[in-house]
């Protein structure tokens, strides 16, 4: 028993451990957008049912050996797949889309050793079904979820501060070739001890063939209706777990989207999530229903208020929130499953089945929704589907579970009649009515919230108006006019996820001046205004990441030439078509106003190396909502940026955000490299803050600059973001946890700047 458990736990280890490696390996080729995380998340999900089809047609149809020999030689070609790496041959062209992109670079860099990992749970569980059946596999299964979330909750607190990228990959591939002679020895054991075990059978076989004629021809029968398979039942076991698939990823993409697209975010509802296999297929004591569905309904409560309130939630409420409903929806479902597991004859057949429901979930999140919703509204249906799927299950249950249904377990039959029918009827009249009326009370609320939520965002307020709504696969985007009443001006905004983006003023004097974060006093309007009075009147070539509204345009002037990075083709489009900045610097400079779409970064390397393209000023302003572009941040990347600039050339760096200190990012990277830095805090028009990093010492000494610094106080010194290291823990504002002050640091704790 111990080589098929170990063999197990390595192989989920191993596979939870690479996802947030090759994830974070290919991060910065996507932008840096939560995108990349719910892709690589359908990938795996799709692979994972790959590997169970694989390990059910192989234990139905193989013989042991063969089942043996084949998986042998499967991980023997895996193994020319390693190390694990992303080949710079991979780096998007395109950026339409990048899901395609990605998938096919997952493919090729990770695909075929993923899927034999994902081949070894349902197969040996198989195998030590066959070899022991006094033992029950299903633990087992609960044993890979364990090694799963080690591999997951290391990441984050072990692997990723202290090992780069490169030795990641080395140790992994180690483990993986571990792995293979722990696989090869399990199923060598299997396999004698298999054909050891059928000479035996054989021989009472040929004792007792011509005993009892007819005995057989009624075991035969008992057979036949034992492999008959309910529809019902298939149905449950593909659909609970494609509503909890689809509620983890919802739940990490509001996450990830308004905080950052960085490893510990996508970990902590994942293994949140696979925490509740440990619990409901250790044993089924663990899943209380009552108290299970009860905690359910408060999660959709807090559910439906997190959508109302968006980032006006507490930093700590929000992922705390998304991260309890992930596992509270996670919990009920597959509690529900493994209540209605089958024997063990179906144990591969009902693995497959999970995985495909996992892998649906996973496709219309990523894929689906994006295209037939223009906001996340896959978040409603996913607590819709947990809500009446966990219902209908219990239905089946009690209607079906005391006729000792074939395709269930004999535990699962004994543990359901035991809770249905050793009760008093009217104790099960009543719970039943309760489930019902609780359920009926909760899916109205969902649809509520999610009518209500959906008209929010549009526009429907009095004061506000809907111009333009679209999803795609970098967020959503929405355009409002806003009546400023008596006291405030008319105006229309940019909102990217639930953050205003830059607006513009409508029908007034200030509709052709930069507003918002990038007013005269902010960072980018001093700046701005110092190089004006050095132009010697050649113009400035300006390097402008990321679109927005295109306020940046309005410090440009006749003679200048401005290159526009953005990723999200949608962003462009709003940016041409609703509002006017744009088609004002046109009117200015013409033809010396360019676009490049894709990542920012893959993109001023190419112009770097074909046109040895040199800005006066570059303007780093990427965000997506309030997640921020960590691979923008590094110092691998500002060292780019130095190159993309003249001698004495400006980079200035916004870093407005709500929930993370980034001063300390960029000051530190400032001082590695020896560049001098000031931070302008500004709190007219709009609160913000922006660094402005030059080698040009009269810049910094300039009234202009001089007067309007703040002084950086100096904090977390050794903290330097590079491309193989950004976590976010030491930049976190503790002071946004306001329903946790037990948590706030001293040392990371700063003064709460004004908020917009």
């Amino acid at each position: 028993m111990f080589r098929f458990a170990f063999t197990i736990f390595v192989s989920a280890f191993l596979l939870f451990q690479v996802q947030p490696l090759i994830a974070k390996l290919i991060l910065p080729w996507f932008g840096g957008s939560s995108v990349v995380w719910t892709t690589c998340m359908m990938f795996f999900q799709i692979l994972l049912v790959a590997g169970y089809a694989y390990a059910h047609l192989a234990h139905r149809l193989l013989s042991p050996k063969a089942q043996w020999l084949l998986q042998s030689a499967v991980i023997l070609v895996a193994c020319f797949f390693l190390p694990i790496r992303a080949d710079e041959t991979w780096k998007p062209t395109s950026f339409d889309d990048p899901s395609w992109e990605i998938l096919k670079l997952l493919g090729f860099s990770i695909g075929l050793p993923f899927f034999v990992l994902t081949t070894t749970s349902p197969l040996l569980q198989a195998w030590v079904a066959k070899t022991l059946p006094t033992r029950s596999p299903y633990r087992l299964y609960a044993l890979s979820n364990v090694g799963s979330l080690l591999a997951l909750l290391s990441y984050p607190f072990l692997i990723e501060p202290n090992l780069s990228l490169p030795v990641q990959s080395l140790i992994w591939t180690a483990a993986f070739i571990a792995f293979a002679i722990a696989t090869f020895w399990s199923g060598y054991r299997y396999q004698v001890a298999e054909n050891s075990r059928n000479h035996n059978i054989i021989g009472q076989e040929v004792k007792s063939h011509d005993h009892d004629r007819s005995a057989s021809g009624e075991v035969a029968v008992q057979e036949h209706k034992s492999s008959r398979i309910e529809l019902t039942p298939l149905l449950l076991w593909t659909l609970l777990p494609m509503a909890a698939s689809i509620m983890l990823i919802a739940c990490t993409n509001m996450m990830t989207h308004e905080v950052a697209s960085v490893p510990f975010l996508w970990i902590v509802p994942l293994s949140l999530y696979l925490l509740t296999f440990v619990i409901c297929f250790d044993h089924p004591r663990w899943y209380v229903r009552p108290i299970v569905w009860l905690l359910l309904w408060f999660a959709v409560i807090l559910g439906v208020f997190l959508m109302e309130s968006g980032v006006e939630s507490d930093l700590g409420l929000q992922i705390f929130g998304y991260s309890a409903i992930s596992f509270l929806t996670a919990f009920a479902c597959h509690g529900e499953l493994a209540r209605i597991k089958p024997a063990v004859d179906r144990l591969t057949l009902f693995y497959l089945m999970m995985g495909v429901g996992g892998a649906l979930g996973g496709i219309f999140v990523a894929i689906v929704a994006p295209r037939i919703f223009d906001d996340f509204m896959e978040f409603y249906l996913g607590l819709f589907m947990t809500v009446i799927l966990i219902y209908l299950a219990y239905l089946h249950q009690i209607t079906n579970f005391a006729k000792s249904d074939s395709s269930v377990s004999a535990s699962s039959v004994r543990n359901t009649k035991a809770t249905v029918n050793n009760r008093p009827n009217y104790w099960s009249l009543l719970r039943f009515i309760g489930y019902t009326l609780g359920c009926t009370v909760i899916t109205a609320m969902i649809i509520a919230g999610a009518n209500h939520y959906r008209l929010g965002l549009s526009g429907k307020e009095d004061d506000e108006h809907i111009v333009f709504k679209a999803r795609n696969a970098y967020g959503v985007l929405t355009v409002k006019d806003v009546d400023g009443g008596l006291e405030r001006l008319a105006y229309r905004v940019l909102i990217n996820g639930r953050i205003d983006h830059g607006h513009q003023f409508i029908g007034s004097h200030l509709e052709h001046a930069p507003v918002s974060y990038y007013g005269n006093n902010s960072g980018i309007g001093r700046a701005m205004r110092y190089l004006r009075e050095q132009d010697i009147g050649a113009g400035l070539n300006i390097g402008v990441i990321g679109l927005g509204v295109g306020i940046t345009s309005a410090y440009a002037t006749t003679g200048d030439q401005v290159y526009f990075y953005e990723i999200n083709p949608l962003v462009k489009f709003v940016a041409e078509n609703k509002f006017t900045y744009l088609s004002d610097l046109y009117t200015k400079i013409g033809e010396n106003r360019k676009f490049r779409l894709g990542d920012a970064r893959i993109q001023l390397e190419r112009d770097l190396a074909t046109s040895n393209i040199k800005f006066d000023v570059l303007v780093v302003d990427a965000f997506t909502s309030d997640a921020i572009p960590a691979h923008l941040l590094t110092q691998e990347c500002f060292e780019l940026y130095r190159k993309c600039l003249v001698e004495n050339g400006v980079l200035l760096v916004h870093i407005s955000n709500r929930y993370l200190d980034l001063e300390p990012v960029v000051m530190n990277i400032s001082r590695e490299l020896q560049w001098q830095a000031s931070i302008i805090d500004a709190t007219e028009p709009t609160s913000c803050s922006w660094v402005v990093l030059s080698d040009d010492t009269l810049l910094h000494l300039d009234d202009v600059i001089f007067e309007a610094r703040t002084e950086y106080e100096e904090r977390l010194p050794n903290l330097i973001w590079t491309d193989n290291y950004t976590s976010i823990f030491p930049i976190v504002d503790w002071s946004r946890f306001e329903f946790m002050d037990l948590f706030q640091s001293p040392i990371w704790k700063r003064p709460r700047k004004d908020e917009d």
